[in-house]
């Protein structure tokens, strides 16, 4: 910090010419340092200029390292009711505006004052930030001596009144959250420079779930948590809009959601439409209806991109399905919005559910049951629908009565047919253990083609898992079946599937 700045800050506090502080007399300076400070100064004839004085007090305060306590201080609310005679209505937005004015004073100095809960802290950008990120829309840094981050809009998106707006949003929505555990703190907006201060976090879920190998206990909790936090976010009618791997934080064990730039708040914010795609939310986790214009979203567009996110977390891709939640990702992540989960806490409700159901073991006998006598209920349909690909496969070929109680799921569940196909051709063989095993699977896949089920692609996958037991597997059983397929007449497409050798 250099003399001219100490002068700066000085004449400031002194009340001179165009200060917002009030007028402070010789003996008021050496009374305000010697009670804050513990300074024992006396006032005598000749005494310093007034902003000498008080510059040479705050330079030595700075090499005692309590300049923070300076900027608290006169910044505090307390301060500004007694020297301005103010009440603490009129008080607040004052500070507010004496803020924007500081950073104003310190900005040809490349120094900031920023506010961390009740605390002012006079920090400089060069030597005090390092840069930790950095995004087509901001940069991220990190302040070395307190650990925070600061989040900047980038220079080049200061001309753009869609990025700044955005920008404020996503500071403003989320202090609006700042009382939600889970939701990532920040501390204080600059609108003059366009950035914010928040906590910092260890690193994105993105990294820690690559990096870290989890177990299915400790990858239900981070969903928990996710959906725990989203729950209470959807209460207070905000939505998201770009839920990711990258957007959520760990820091410790614990989840933190940040990054609402594009989020909505249905009761005071209005939405900013864009046709940009690239503030549509990342493209992997982001619903159709999303791609396809930013404000026909509603809190069903943040389940869908939660149903992507549970597929992250059990499998480390977005698009796959095979866990045990499956069902509850093939309806959070309907095509049709109002085929999903109406929000985040339906869904959370129905995550609780069905991990409660598949940690009970007796409600696991119980559907054993079912199953053996062929009987069919709700609690037969969320065991299979939380089967992995290799223990449906398993079951298929050991479980009395699974392939009957198949064919209902199939009735019940057309949307699912698909799924449960993909499942079978990803694990059939790694499931055999004798070549009769494959005979399972062939007649699974010829119940689908005798009876026509479901779209075409499904009947596709159904012909090349009847062709490969047929003829990879050489069973003469599923070469019969093809047989009676073509006897009967099947679509030629299909029919150049089945024979193929």
């Amino acid at each position: 910090m250099n003399e001219y700045l100490f002068e700066v800050i000085a004449k400031e506090f002194c009340g001179d010419e165009d200060s917002q502080y009030e007028y402070k007399s010789g003996p008021q300076l050496v009374d305000f340092f010697n009670i804050n400070f513990g300074y024992n100064d006396q006032y005598y004839s000749g005494f310093p200029t007034r902003w000498r004085y008080a510059s040479e007090r705050i330079q030595h305060i700075q090499h005692r390292n309590l300049i923070n306590d300076f900027f608290t201080l006169i910044m505090s609310l307390e301060f500004h009711i007694q020297e301005k005679n103010l009440t603490a209505v009129e008080a607040v937005p004052f500070i507010s505006s004496l803020m924007k004015h500081w950073n104003k004073l310190l900005r040809p100095f490349r120094y900031q004052l920023i506010k961390i809960a009740d605390r002012y802290e006079l920090t400089n950008f060069d030597e005090n930030m390092k840069l930790i990120g950095s995004g087509g829309f901001a940069d991220v840094f990190v302040e070395k001596s307190t650990g925070l981050v600061l989040k900047r809009l980038k220079r080049e998106n200061l001309v753009d009144r869609g990025s700044i707006h955005r920008f404020k949003r996503e500071y403003e929505i989320t202090k609006t959250l700042s009382d939600v555990k889970g939701i990532i703190e920040v501390y204080d907006f600059n609108d003059s420079e366009y950035y914010y201060v928040m906590e910092k976090c260890d690193c994105t879920l993105l990294d820690f779930l690559t990096n870290n190998p989890l177990g299915i206990s400790s990858k239900e909790a981070i969903i928990d948590q996710i959906l725990r936090i989203m729950s209470v976010v959807h209460q207070r009618n905000i939505i998201h809009r770009d839920i990711s791997s990258n957007n959520i934080f760990l820091k410790g064990s614990e989840i933190k959601i940040a990054d609402f730039g594009l989020g909505k708040d249905f009761d005071f914010v209005l939405s900013h439409q864009t046709k940009s795609t690239a503030q549509l939310g990342q493209i992997q986790y982001c619903p159709p209806e999303q791609l396809m214009k930013l404000g026909d979203t509603g809190k069903y567009s943040d389940v869908y991109s939660l149903g992507r996110l549970v597929n992250f977390i059990m499998t480390n891709n977005p698009n796959d399905k095979d866990h045990k939640y499956k069902l509850l990702v093939e309806k959070a992540t309907s095509l049709e919005p109002n085929n999903r989960y109406i929000d985040a806490v339906v869904m959370y409700e129905n995550f609780k559910k069905i991990k409660e159901y598949t940690e009970s073991r007796e409600k696991l006998e119980y559907v054993m049951n079912l199953i053996k006598s062929e009987q069919y209920d709700e609690n037969v349909e969320l065991y299979i629908s939380s089967l992995s690909s290799q223990s449906l496969c398993d079951n298929i070929i050991s479980m009395q009565g699974f392939r009957e109680t198949i064919y209902t799921y199939f009735e019940n569940n057309e949307e699912s047919i698909l799924e449960i196909l993909e499942f079978i051709k990803k694990d059939m063989d790694n499931s055999c253990r004798r070549f009769e095993d494959a005979d399972n699977f062939a007649d699974v896949a010829h119940y689908v083609l005798e009876n026509n089920l479901g779209t075409f692609v499904v009947k596709e996958r159904a012909a090349e898992i009847l062709n490969h037991v047929a003829y990879y597997v050489n069973r003469f059983y599923a070469q019969r079946l093809i047989e009676s397929l073509v006897n009967r007449g099947i679509e030629p497409m299909l029919e150049d599937i089945l024979i193929k050798r």
